[in-house]
């Protein structure tokens, strides 16, 4: 079956047209609002923060705009938790490939997503 038939057959399915679009992404991304610092090749440090994760990427909102396929340096906060009980952050580095990058909103948000080329725990806290 073509891949046009076969989402035409899943779209359609007990004969009911289902127009939510179908979900093409390979990973499940992860609702998480993790802080995120962007450093390009000139220097300039981007602030953010993560809207979704997945082992692949990410997708953020930034009030500057980063144009697709800039490469960068980046270090994403994450919560950590260890069996005792105590509560801390890790922080890894990343180096990232701009994927997309596109108006968000009417509030001068840019939408970026990112795909992670390779990464490090870099420090944990």
């Amino acid at each position: 079956m073509s891949a046009k038939a076969l989402e035409h057959f899943e779209a359609r399915k007990n004969g009911v047209l289902d127009s939510r679009p179908l979900e093409r992404r390979m990973n499940v991304r992860t609702k998480v609002r993790w802080p995120v610092v962007f450093r390009r090749r000139n220097g300039e440090s981007l602030e953010t923060t993560t809207e979704n994760l997945s082992s692949r990427g990410f997708y953020c909102l930034s009030q500057t705009p980063i144009a697709r396929d800039e490469l960068l340096v980046c270090w994403l906060t994450m919560p950590t938790h260890d069996p005792s009980g105590a509560f801390g952050t890790a922080l890894l580095e990343c180096r990232v490939q701009v994927v997309r990058s596109e108006v968000a909103s009417t509030e001068g948000l840019f939408g970026v997503a990112c795909r992670i080329e390779d990464f490090r725990l870099a420090v944990r806290r």
